[in-house]
């Protein structure tokens, strides 16, 4: 269903989030988050669409997010301000070249950046960690498996990470926020995230709203 065919639901509906992602885990994650919302009757606050990019790299999330969300909202000025679009990937593979394309398609759509440096996956470490040096995927992956964090298959479709860590998140927010660096698309921005937009923007959506 687009933005525009739920134009009569418009006056119930506070607030929608597009989140375009460019991998699976990051996805999984945010689908979660929804359920919670839903579970907790905020979703007539705030709406989350979440898609995934049909390819792995930074231009073509944007790319999504620009054939997904902005067309239709471009149709519907009044909901457009009350949406707001994200695009969220990672330093990982992705080239200057393409960082630099997403960057520049982001402008055009008025959409923001999520971006992790190196990987999505410092966003869970946040919540265990109250700071972070520079660190590698592996060292991240290896650091997340283990039983007492979040085991092993942590990247499986059935695994709720926003629910297991949704107590500790707090705490990834203020690591976050303590990590973060000017230059994070290049290999000193390592490490970096900026999830916590996400989650900060929804806590004030609803604080506001209540």
């Amino acid at each position: 269903m687009s933005i525009i065919q739920r134009k009569r639901n418009k006056r119930q509906l506070h607030f929608l989030i597009c989140i375009s992602c460019e991998g699976h885990t990051e996805k999984i994650y945010f689908t979660h988050l929804r359920k919670f919302l839903k579970e907790k009757n905020k979703e007539n606050i705030v709406q989350i669409k979440i898609g995934k990019a049909h390819k792995q790299n930074a231009d073509a999330v944007v790319e999504f997010a620009k054939s997904r969300y902005f067309i239709d909202t471009e149709y519907n000025k009044e909901f457009r301000k009350n949406t707001i679009i994200f695009c969220v990937f990672d330093k990982d593979n992705n080239t200057k070249e393409q960082i630099d394309k997403a960057i520049k398609l982001a402008k055009q759509i008025n959409a923001e950046i999520i971006f992790s440096n190196p990987n999505f996956e410092v966003w869970f470490y946040a919540h265990y960690k109250n700071d972070i040096k520079n660190i590698t995927k592996d060292k991240l992956n290896n650091f997340l498996i283990k039983d007492e964090n979040l085991g092993k298959n942590f990247k499986a479709v059935n695994n709720n990470n926003f629910g297991r860590l949704k107590n500790k998140i707090q705490k990834a927010i203020a690591t976050s926020k303590k990590i973060q660096k000017k230059d994070k698309y290049g290999e000193e921005g390592n490490p970096h995230t900026d999830v916590f937009k996400i989650i900060e923007l929804i806590e004030k959506i609803i604080k506001d709203k209540l």
